[in-house]
C-alpha cells in the first residue's frame, strides 16, 4: 500500500547537475549563435560588436589550445629530468646542503663557501634535537670553498658557518656543502630527490656531478675523468670538486 499518495518510482528525486562556473568554446560559440538568432529584428547586433565577440571566441580558442599544449610541455620535461635524475645513481655529487650522518669510527668533512676574506669563522653542529653538540674555530680563512674535519658520536646532525669580514662585520648567511655518492632516488610528489649517504637531497640543490671515486690502487684510469658541473637556477657553482680539505 502506498501511504506517501503517489507512484513508488516517482518517491525519491535525482538531484540537478551542478552548474557549470566556466565557459569553453563550444559553449561560447553556443551562445553566440543563439543570441544571433534571438536578436530583436529592429536592432540587430551592429558589425563591430559582433567582430569583438568572435575575437573573443578566437582568443578563449587559442587560451585553451595553449595551456593544453604547456601541460604536454611539463608532462614531457618531468619525465626527462626524472630519467635524467635516475642517471645520477653511484654518480657523486656536491649539493647545498647542512645536514650529515656519522657511523661509528667515521669523521665528516664540512663544506661552506666564503664569499670573501674572513676571520673568526665559528662552524656550529647541532644534534637531530637542535642543540649545540660542539664547534670548530679558526681564526682566518680566504674566500671561497672550505672545509672543516667533524668527529663525533655516531647520529644525525646539522652545521651552520658564521664568520666576519676583515673589518669585523658579520657576512651575510653562508652556504653549506655535502658530497657523497647518489645510492638511491626517491620521488616526492613527482619530483626526484637524492639519497646521499642517508640525506635526501633534492634534485634542484645538485651544483656539482662526477664520476664516483675509485678503489685507492688499481682503479681504471676512466673513473679519473673530467668532471661534469651542473648549475641549476638560481643556485651558485661551487668549486669542491677539486678542492683539497684544508683545516
Amino acid at each position: 500500500m502506498n501511504v506517501n499518495g503517489m507512484p513508488p518510482n516517482l518517491s525519491s528525486t535525482t538531484a540537478p547537475e551542478p552548474a557549470k562556473n566556466t565557459l569553453d568554446g563550444d559553449g561560447f560559440l553556443t551562445l553566440l549563435m543563439a543570441q544571433l538568432g534571438n536578436q530583436d529584428p529592429t536592432s540587430p547586433v551592429e558589425t563591430t560588436q559582433f567582430m569583438e565577440q568572435l575575437t573573443s571566441l578566437n582568443t578563449v580558442q587559442q587560451l585553451v589550445t595553449a595551456n593544453e599544449n604547456l601541460e604536454g610541455l611539463m608532462t614531457g620535461m618531468t619525465s626527462l629530468n626524472n630519467e635524467n635524475a635516475v642517471n645520477l645513481v653511484g654518480k657523486e655529487v656536491t649539493a647545498v646542503s647542512s645536514s650529515f650522518s656519522l657511523a661509528e669510527g667515521e669523521t665528516e668533512t664540512l663544506e661552506f663557501d666564503l664569499p670573501s676574506n674572513a676571520r673568526n669563522i665559528k662552524v656550529s653542529v647541532y644534534n637531530s634535537n637542535g642543540t649545540v653538540v660542539g664547534s670548530i674555530t679558526r681564526d682566518e680563512m680566504g674566500a671561497g670553498p672550505q672545509t672543516v674535519e667533524w668527529e663525533g658520536d655516531p647520529g644525525d646532525y646539522t652545521f651552520r658557518v658564521e664568520a666576519e669580514n676583515l673589518d669585523g662585520d658579520p657576512l651575510p648567511a653562508i652556504t653549506t656543502y655535502a658530497t657523497g655518492v647518489v645510492a638511491e632516488i626517491r620521488f616526492d610528489a613527482g619530483f626526484p630527490v637524492l639519497v646521499i649517504d642517508g640525506r635526501h637531497v633534492p634534485l634542484s640543490d645538485v651544483v656539482t656531478v662526477r664520476p664516483a671515486p675509485g678503489p685507492e690502487s688499481g682503479g681504471d684510469p676512466s673513473e679519473t675523468e673530467t668532471e661534469t658541473e651542473t648549475t641549476p637556477q638560481n643556485q651558485q657553482s661551487t668549486p669542491f670538486a677539486t678542492a683539497a680539505a684544508t683545516e
